[in-house]
């Protein structure tokens, strides 16, 4: 290609910005060896007095920091083209100027370096340069590239702030984005925001994600909180459920996943609507999922706490339904910590050697 070139100068035609950005362009099909010939044409353009386009740029970053190479030395570039564009306004010359902004949010994802992000969205927004951000798409890969980092690396305040600024007003986010703020928010202590992110989540047409709502299920369920948080979490909790409900009635075999079930349950308890937890647990059976023992524990100091030994009966009856391990701890909290009448003491009596049966019978079969 610098033969080409050779040959033009000698035949006085002139090359311009559109030839040595097709050979940029067409280089990157050889891999590592266009290396030095990609330097060597842009240091020869910038000699004959063309100056470079986004889109040189752009084909520079392709080559350099693809993601297949991972030294230190093959993304250095961008750190030098960086500070040779920063400040500078730019004019359309290429087609694919659009492209250098998000190739270069790319690279500062792959190198995690949010100061570098920074000075690429500044130079983004100086003068008319933001009218390179391209197609719809891609400015919601450069955005969603651009937040991913500030949940990464930015104090929480500050990604709320951006958060605010630029959804859904400059993009649209996905799931992941969401999931992304949402573990910002529990590294930063912050998960009282949860319950907006789920309004806001609804607005923007994730409500049946469930990877989404397993995530603030989660986060939300994970540890025990204020009680005025713990309302909040259990009124989010509901509007899940009604999610489930209504996104279960569109299939011909409806289906809970076994974690919001036991996530929505202790939700409900914590929040002392003990009723609608009492419910949660007719899904469990109807769905044939198993309830953790956490949650059954939860279910027994929600009994203990309000005395009535029937609830706490009815626990052990699911335990011992599921032939759980836990059946015979639960037993023994009862029998110490209730006022059981003859009749319940002998139910007890009963669940336990069905239980004991039931293990008996399994033992065998794997001796078997």
């Amino acid at each position: 290609m610098l033969d080409l070139l050779k040959q033009m100068v000698a035949q006085k035609v002139k090359p311009n910005l559109q030839t040595f950005n097709t050979i940029l362009k067409c280089l990157p099909r050889f891999h590592l060896f266009a290396r030095l010939p990609a330097l060597q044409t842009l240091r020869e353009m910038k000699a004959i007095g063309i100056e470079p386009s986004l889109a040189t740029y752009h084909y520079i970053i392709q080559l350099f920091c693809h993601d297949g190479f991972t030294s230190k030395e093959s993304y250095a570039i961008i750190y030098d083209i960086m500070n040779e564009l920063t400040g500078k306004k730019f004019s359309s010359r290429d087609p694919d100027d659009s492209m250098f902004f998000q190739s270069a949010m790319r690279v500062c994802s792959s190198l995690r370096d949010l100061e570098l992000a920074y000075q690429v969205h500044g130079l983004l927004n100086t003068g008319d340069n933001r009218k390179f951000i391209g197609s719809d798409h891609r400015q919601k890969y450069y955005f969603s590239k651009f937040f991913n980092l500030l949940c990464l690396m930015e104090q929480i305040d500050v990604t709320l702030k951006w958060y605010k600024d630029l959804i859904p007003s400059v993009f649209l986010p996905h799931s992941q984005t969401l999931i992304d703020l949402l573990q910002a928010l529990d590294v930063a202590n912050r998960l009282e925001v949860i319950p907006q992110i789920w309004k806001d989540s609804k607005e923007y047409g994730h409500a049946f994600r469930n990877d989404l709502k397993e995530e603030i299920l989660m986060l939300m369920a994970r540890d025990r909180h204020p009680a005025e948080l713990q309302v909040a979490f259990a009124d989010c909790a509901a509007d899940m459920k009604s999610t489930y409900e209504s996104q279960g009635a569109r299939q011909t075999a409806p289906d809970w996943p076994a974690n919001p079930l036991n996530y929505i349950t202790v939700l409900f308890l914590r929040a002392g609507r003990t009723q609608e937890a009492w419910k949660m647990l007719g899904l469990f059976k109807k769905h044939n999922k198993i309830p953790r023992n956490e949650l059954l524990s939860e279910f027994m100091d929600s009994a203990k706490a309000c005395n009535n030994a029937a609830q706490a009966l009815e626990v052990v009856k699911l335990a011992s339904a599921f032939s759980l391990p836990v059946c015979e701890g639960l037993t023994q909290r009862v029998m110490a910590e209730f006022a059981i009448s003859p009749e319940q003491k002998e139910s007890l009596g009963n669940l336990i050697a069905l239980t004991s049966d039931s293990d008996s019978d399994s033992d065998s079969s794997e001796g078997k």
